[in-house]
């Protein structure tokens, strides 16, 4: 730059063609509509896909509960079973567990992300958080990684859809899995295959968390190339 204008950076998504745009820091009400444009266009190179995990830093993201989440080799990862054991209310130790819950709330939306988990694995993505509320298959769509769940196994809905007879082995292994929510129609895919597709109204609308531990297994879990599309 030969002039004396104050010059920012705008940083696109990744993917976008473009990688570093720069514009005057102070350049007004048409800045903000180049900026809002280049957004824009950075969704449609992509297809509309957004990065939920940059596979650096858990930005976007906040913890819930005493599971220790960390970035580590570009994934978000947990081990509650690495954690040393707690105290609860009445005096026996347990394992710990916990949640990794977006910061932004998602209603009708596609969303896509890689996995791998071990035999003894409790984790899952649960949708439509409600706000204000706990985070259970009471206040959210809990779809399920845990591959030997007696009753809802891996891709179902914990508590209310399950993928049953078919049972899904992901464990050992990176797999993918797909969650579309557009209105009451949800369809859950593992590995490209459809497991599940139901109809379901009761939660329309709220936050995305990732869990580690349950009472189904305090096993490692590991999310990479976590994205959404609305």
């Amino acid at each position: 730059m030969t002039d004396s204008v104050n010059w920012v950076a705008f940083f696109e998504p990744r993917g976008f063609i473009v990688r570093r745009l720069y514009f005057p820091e102070n350049g007004g009400p048409n800045v903000k509509s180049t900026l809002i444009f280049a957004l824009f266009l950075a969704q449609a190179a992509t297809g509309g896909w957004l990065d939920l995990f940059d596979g650096k830093t858990m930005k976007g993201w906040s913890p819930v509960g005493s599971a220790v989440w960390e970035v580590k080799d570009g994934t978000l990862s947990a081990n509650p079973s690495a954690q040393p054991q707690l105290a609860a209310a009445d005096g026996k130790a347990v394992t710990a567990s916990g949640f990794l819950q977006s910061d932004r709330a998602y209603g009708d939306f596609d969303l896509t992300a890689e996995f791998r988990g071990e035999p003894n694995t409790n984790s899952g993505i649960f949708i439509r958080c409600s706000a204000g509320q706990a985070i259970s298959q009471n206040s959210c769509y809990e779809v399920n990684i845990s591959d030997n769940h007696a009753t809802h196994p891996t891709g179902s809905i914990v508590g209310m859809h399950t993928t049953l007879p078919n049972r899904i082995a992901s464990a050992g292994k990176w797999s993918s899995m797909e969650i579309s929510a557009r209105g009451p129609h949800i369809v859950v895919k593992v590995d490209g295959t459809i497991v599940l597709d139901v109809q379901d109204q009761k939660f329309t609308t709220g936050a995305i968390a990732l869990q580690a531990g349950g009472p189904n297994g305090p096993g490692p879990i590991q999310f990479r190339q976590v994205r959404i599309r609305s």
